[in-house]
């Protein structure tokens, strides 16, 4: 990338010359090798979280070993800071995490010939600049933590804080263990119904509690008695593969996860495809014919009745004469 940069720069690129004077900075280098670390433990559970047939059981348990790990370095670089104010003097330390990084950004420094100095709006502050021993102190605390502890917050608030609400995913067939007992299915599936469970307020309400159990051991009935392949893999599958009025409890607790918003992919692929769709020549596009046009484009893969909406809209309003668009269907081919 500086190799690139550089080459634009001699070409009197005055955008290119920017960048490599932002690049070619300490914080710039230290920060990328922090961004980096971090994120590479995050690419597997990024990986999960996008997959179509995405287990949120095992999103779960990625998202807690990421947390763990993070928690450890931050644990590891705490304890070093305590113990060079005088406590935990007799504790054995292992390298903590933070020093590796330091010790990468500095050997990348020396290659592209950046010299190691503070940023420049801290050099300006020199009472802050007082409160950190030296570069290694003040990018462990201004920059390796704080970026360590958002990670864990965001990480706790979107995935594990709701981990109650995953629990719904063990009602699934195909994630149902028949090689197991029915009273011990029953038990693995009794958290879901419980008191303290997220869902128990809206079984109480729209469900019927009194028969909860009857219709559990009903529904593992039904498909353990189903051939494998032919079991549901997915929860909304379920609503469709049988009569779900039969089963109110399960009805409630599997439309109440279909609601559940995991990630914000598919609103940022939308917001990503709106570019494509009003572009600065259709700046005077209606909302409705913006969001008609999204619907087509982001839903190309439905199949689209057409017979239906010709009808439909020759049917609109009255006229003064009556389509009759049976001939030109036939000959349409629709």
């Amino acid at each position: 990338m500086v190799s690139s940069l550089e080459k634009l720069e001699e070409e009197k690129d005055e955008q290119a010359s920017g960048l490599l004077a932002v690049i070619l900075q300490f914080p710039f280098v230290v920060t990328i090798v922090i961004l980096a670390a971090v994120l590479q433990c995050t690419s597997l559970l990024s990986t999960k979280l996008q997959y179509e047939t995405l287990d949120f059981n095992d999103a779960c348990r990625y998202a807690k070993q990421t947390t763990s790990k993070f928690e450890k370095w931050v644990k590891e670089s705490q304890a070093v800071i305590e113990e060079k104010e005088g406590e935990n003097k007799d504790q054995e330390m292992c390298e903590p995490e933070f020093d590796k990084l330091f010790k990468e950004a500095q050997r990348i420094a020396q290659i592209l010939g950046v010299n190691e100095s503070f940023p420049r709006e801290i050099r300006r502050r020199p009472q802050e600049l007082a409160q950190y021993a030296d570069l290694h102190d003040y990018f462990k605390k201004k920059v390796f933590l704080p970026f360590l502890e958002t990670m864990i917050e965001q990480l706790e608030t979107r995935l594990l804080r709701s981990q109650p609400h995953f629990r719904a995913t063990d009602l699934l067939p195909s994630n149902m263990d028949f090689l197991l007992s029915d009273e011990q299915i029953l038990a693995k599936l009794q958290p879901i119904f419980a008191q303290d469970s997220p869902y128990y307020d809206d079984i109480v309400e729209l469900g019927n509690i009194d028969t909860c159990q009857i219709k559990q051991e009903h529904w593992i009935a039904l498909w353990r008695e189903t051939e494998p392949e032919k079991r549901p893999q997915r929860a909304i599958d379920c609503l469709n593969a049988v009569n779900i009025d039969w089963y109110p409890n399960i009805k409630v607790v599997l439309i109440h996860f279909l609601t559940l918003p995991v990630t914000t992919c598919s609103v940022e692929r939308s917001f990503s495809e709106m570019r494509l769709l009003k572009t600065w020549l259709r700046s005077t596009m209606t909302d409705t014919r913006l969001s008609s046009l999204a619907l087509m484009h982001l839903q190309y893969d439905e199949e689209i009745p057409f017979k239906e909406l010709i009808k439909k809209w020759s049917q609109v309003k009255s006229r003064l004469i009556e389509l009759d668009i049976t001939e030109w269907i036939s000959n349409k081919n629709i």
